[in-house]
């Protein structure tokens, strides 16, 4: 039945480790007015065809458009009650977000269906992992804690998930959480970055034998000495480690 939805390539990758440090690396080199990533050797983007190709997401499909209206707890959890088979506590929810906790408390109680199971249990454990994939991983809240529930009616029908755009959702989402990430940093540290052009920023020497990891440093002078030779392979950036950028708010030790 997943693999029906379109989110069967997301179910197969699972959830990518999360480096920080590569992540704020990346989005130093953002820029929001091309929606493209600025190296020395050029510009880099991430494309719908990346998407299709990395996650076998639909792109030429309907939009997704979420439901966004204004509703109250008790409708939300009565909602979860009939699409997913449990009812959340009043205090899982933040506005029109639920916990992450609390969903995956209810996936954890339902790993083994009884034997008497309906088809209606099936569709209901089959939504609690698509809400998961699309509202965790997908185009997860920048906390990394609440799934937005505006996802959550469009699960309804399962026969009509797969007629929905997601990489493009997905794409765009990315996108979005790339530019605010970005101004976040040149609002928190403008004071640190050099005054003049940007260019001026491009300067890196290495001086360690061994290559570390997790470290903003190292990411940031590597992706500053990309010579013309890498650009072929350095320019496919991951999607899977930029699509993270969506569920995290940048490094906040960072000082240029």
């Amino acid at each position: 039945m997943i693999e029906l939805s379109g989110l069967y390539g997301v179910y197969r990758s699972n959830r990518s480790s999360i480096d920080r440090s590569l992540i704020t690396s990346l989005v130093e080199r953002w820029h929001p007015e091309t929606h493209t990533f600025h190296f020395r050797t050029g510009e880099a983007t991430i494309t719908l065809q990346d998407v299709e190709v990395l996650y076998g997401l639909p792109v030429n499909c309907d939009p997704v458009l979420g439901d966004e209206s204004i509703r109250t707890i008790g409708d939300w959890q009565n909602i979860c009650q009939r699409l997913l088979c449990f009812i959340p506590c009043p205090q899982d929810f933040n506005r029109s977000s639920l916990k992450v906790t609390a969903l995956n408390a209810h996936m954890l109680e339902q790993l083994q269906l009884p034997d008497l199971t309906t088809q209606e249990m099936i569709d209901q454990m089959a939504r609690c992992y698509m809400f998961w994939m699309i509202a965790g991983m997908m185009m997860a809240d920048t906390s990394g804690n609440y799934l937005k529930l505006m996802y959550l009616p469009m699960l309804e029908d399962l026969n009509v998930v797969s007629s929905y755009s997601w990489g493009s959702a997905t794409l765009a989402c990315l996108y979005r959480f790339l530019c605010k990430a970005q101004r976040d940093i040149e609002n928190n540290f403008l004071a640190c970055l050099p005054r003049g052009p940007r260019a001026t920023r491009w300067f890196a020497h290495f001086s360690w034998t061994d290559t570390t990891k997790h470290v903003l440093k190292v990411f940031r002078d590597a992706l500053d000495s990309m010579t013309e030779d890498q650009g072929q392979t350095k320019y496919k950036l991951e999607l899977g480690a930029c699509t993270m950028v969506a569920s995290l708010e940048p490094t906040t030790s960072i000082c240029l």
